[in-house]
């Protein structure tokens, strides 16, 4: 079998995607077998021309107008013309959020948060006057606080040097607001302004290369340059870019899904080549399979695609190419609820992360980086001892007057909790301990002058350390990993049972804390 023609990565391929390429389409057969796909042969560039899809744009764009309400998106409109500067610079907000919210996060999901975050923060001018930690409660439970960071400063930005109106120009916009990206403009000054920008998320990015029949890492340069210039070439064509848009948002959100897509229920089908490569047959193959247009000219080759696996999956999901991914590694981190029993209440320690990494500026209980995945539960105890001497000026004793600071119980080791990031796989290790004693909350080590200078400089503030009262605790912005972490100590310390049923602890392999468990390395952040 003839192997689909790759140059040198050295030549570099040029495409014309427009519609006035001469494509033939792809023939048709006296006796049609469906479920067989495309060879990995020889075809020209041409063979991913948009000529096909440019003429069924207005069946999408109908299809799209009878379901574009069918998910109940609060912040989903009808475009409006008439609107003023002010109104629309509105809308672009409120598409702003709408679409940072909607990175990893399912719809259904980001439709309560959508509403009370508008509802605290109805106007670009009041979220750039807020402060971060008052944003970040109200994204709680959300997750990837970063996004609501990198929003805030946006805003800031946008109202600062923009007059409080997101540019309309995508360009400027990707260029010179932070946290939105080339995605995230074009969808923005589409929907909002009626901008001819194109948006390709994940969900186009699928549907794009099955509309064409790309066959290739989406994530090289060549792909995305050849799916960039296809989408820019095709809402230059319609005249509301932000139905279109939106339109293949939808499609790929909802039909051309990665698994099991719709393909009945596809208004772009009979424009698909990678449907259609399933349904066409040529009448010199034994193996019914489809034959792509002949090269003429070695030069007309297409120089993108990579040759399909041998044993290729059938029909439209062979597209995109798979790529494998590059595993999550492991990590685990010791979690010390230091707990601070008054008779009439309960306070708890909490460290304030540092801002850049891995959960910027969220809050959480002291917490120490292993070296190893499974520790043992000596290693893990000391750890707590270890922190508690470093962030408490007067280090507690047993067997003292209870009028002196004391340990009232010795650490102990709750349970663990498994959390996983994109990039990491993280088993957290809850650690519990309770001091009793002393007129007033026990007086906090400083928090080491290099970190204190970068906090200030980034968040106005020079306190990482805390004391928060118990009924408090819930209403601090934490990782969901800690949140849990205080769930199963809360279940220890009143037992009442969580429904989550806690896991076993590993204690198969030995583990030290990084550097000997020093509080200055965790402030820094390995994470």
């Amino acid at each position: 079998m003839a192997t689909r023609t790759k140059r040198k990565a050295t030549e570099k391929a040029v495409y014309s995607l427009s519609s006035d390429d001469d494509v033939s389409p792809p023939p048709k057969a006296t006796s049609p077998r469906k479920g067989k796909v495309q060879p990995d042969g020889q075809h020209p560039a041409s063979y991913h021309s948009i000529s096909r899809l440019a003429a069924h744009q207005s069946e999408l764009l109908k299809w799209f107008d009878t379901s574009k309400h069918v998910r109940g998106m609060p912040w989903r409109k009808e475009y409006d013309p008439s609107l003023s500067d002010d109104d629309r610079a509105q809308r672009a907000y409120e598409v702003w959020v709408s679409e940072i919210m909607l990175q990893q996060t399912q719809v259904a999901t980001v439709i309560p948060y959508y509403n009370r975050w508008m509802e605290r923060f109805p106007t670009m001018k009041d979220l750039a006057e807020a402060d971060q930690e008052d944003a970040n409660s109200i994204w709680k439970g959300l997750g990837y606080y970063r996004r609501a960071k990198l929003l805030m400063e946006g805003t800031k930005k946008v109202v600062e040097e923009f007059g409080g109106k997101f540019p309309k120009d995508a360009k400027i916009a990707w260029k010179e607001v932070p946290g939105v990206g080339r995605y995230t403009a074009g969808a923005i000054t589409s929907i909002a302004y009626s901008t001819k920008a194109a948006a390709i998320d994940g969900n186009v990015q699928r549907l794009l290369s099955r509309l064409l029949a790309i066959h290739t890492n989406l994530k090289s340069k060549q792909a995305e340059d050849v799916l960039w210039s296809a989408a820019e070439d095709l809402v230059k064509r319609v005249d509301g870019p932000g139905d279109w848009n939106q339109a293949l948002i939808e499609l790929g959100s909802t039909v051309c899904k990665p698994r099991d897509p719709n393909c009945g229920g596809c208004p772009l089908k009979t424009a698909c080549a990678a449907w259609l490569e399933t349904q066409n047959v040529s009448h010199s193959s034994e193996q019914g399979q489809l034959t792509p247009p002949p090269v003429k000219d070695i030069e007309d080759a297409c120089k993108i695609c990579e040759p399909f696996p041998p044993d290729p999956r059938a029909g439209v999901t062979r597209y995109p190419m798979s790529i494998e991914r590059k595993k999550a590694r492991d990590e685990a981190s010791a979690v010390n609820v230091i707990e601070w029993k008054t008779a009439d209440d309960s306070w708890f320690l909490l460290v304030k992360r540092p801002e850049k990494g891995l959960l910027g500026g969220l809050w959480e209980f002291p917490t120490v980086d292993l070296a190893e995945t499974g520790p043992s539960t000596d290693i893990l105890l000391k750890t707590t001892h270890t922190l508690i001497e470093q962030l408490i000026r007067e280090v507690p004793e047993p067997n003292v007057s209870e009028t002196t600071l004391h340990y009232a119980s010795p650490s102990q080791l709750v349970g663990d909790v498994r959390h996983i990031f994109s990039h990491i796989h993280k088993t957290y290790y809850a650690l519990w301990v309770v001091l009793e004693g002393g007129n007033a909350a026990p007086a906090l080590e400083n928090v080491p002058t290099s970190v204190t200078k970068k906090r200030k400089l980034e968040t106005g503030a020079d306190e990482g350390l805390k004391w928060v009262r118990e009924s408090d605790v819930n209403d601090v912005t934490m990782g969901q990993g800690l949140v849990k972490v205080w769930q199963i100590v809360q279940a220890e310390r009143t037992g009442v049972a969580i429904p989550e049923k806690k896991k076993a602890v590993s204690r198969t392999k030995k583990a030290k804390p990084v550097v000997g468990g020093d509080i200055r390395q965790w402030m820094k952040g390995s994470t």
